[in-house]
This record gives structure tokens, C-alpha cells and sequence, in this order.
């Protein structure tokens, strides 16, 4: 029996990554920030650029367009995560939680 194979459309990726190379111009951070930033965005893109696609009824010749947008911009998204995860005001929502749930189960 032959195992699957998995679908793999090089021109959706090569989109994708693209889009999120080219957003890393306007992103700023570490190195490791930018590259972990870049793969989120471009994985992002090339796993929601059919569902998106379909849901918005885009024709097939634009999904290598979507791709390329999608990248970017959700490189742009992940960089504010990463910057509101960084900030002190995300810290003291964490903390807050945290005790929060001390005193919901008397920890």
C-alpha cells in the first residue's frame, strides 16, 4: 500500500514567504524575533490562503496574490503579539490572572 502524499503547492509557498520576507523591512526585533515573526507569518499564509480564498470566493489565478498579502500582513500581526507580550502592561494582566485563580482554588 502506498502511503499519501502530502499536498504540497510550492507557489502558495513561495508566497507566502515571500510576503513575509518582504515585511521584515517594517518589523523590529532580534534576529531569533524576526525569524520565529517571518515563519509564523508565512505558515499563517500558506495554511489560511485556501480556506480564505474559498470564504471569499477568490478565483484560483489570485490565491498566489492572497498568499503574498496574507504573509504580509500576518507577519505585521504576529510582530504586535510578540510586542504586547513584551510589554508591562501584559504582565500584569498575567499576574493578575494568576492570582485570580489563587483565590478561585485557595492555592
Amino acid at each position: 500500500m502506498s502511503e499519501p502524499t502530502p499536498d504540497v503547492n510550492i507557489l502558495k509557498l513561495i508566497a507566502a514567504v515571500a510576503g513575509a520576507v518582504v515585511s521584515l523591512r517594517f518589523v523590529p526585533g532580534t534576529f531569533f524575533e524576526r525569524l520565529l515573526m517571518t515563519t509564523g507569518g508565512a505558515a499563517f499564509s500558506y495554511f489560511g490562503t485556501s480556506p480564505i480564498a474559498e470564504w471569499q470566493n477568490v478565483p484560483k489565478s489570485a490565491e498566489g496574490l492572497l498568499g503574498f498579502v496574507l504573509g504580509l500582513f500576518s507577519m505585521m500581526i504576529v510582530a504586535k503579539v510578540f510586542e504586547y507580550i513584551q510589554s508591562p502592561r501584559f504582565n500584569k494582566i498575567i499576574d493578575d490572572a494568576v492570582e485570580a485563580l489563587k483565590r478561585k482554588w485557595g492555592a
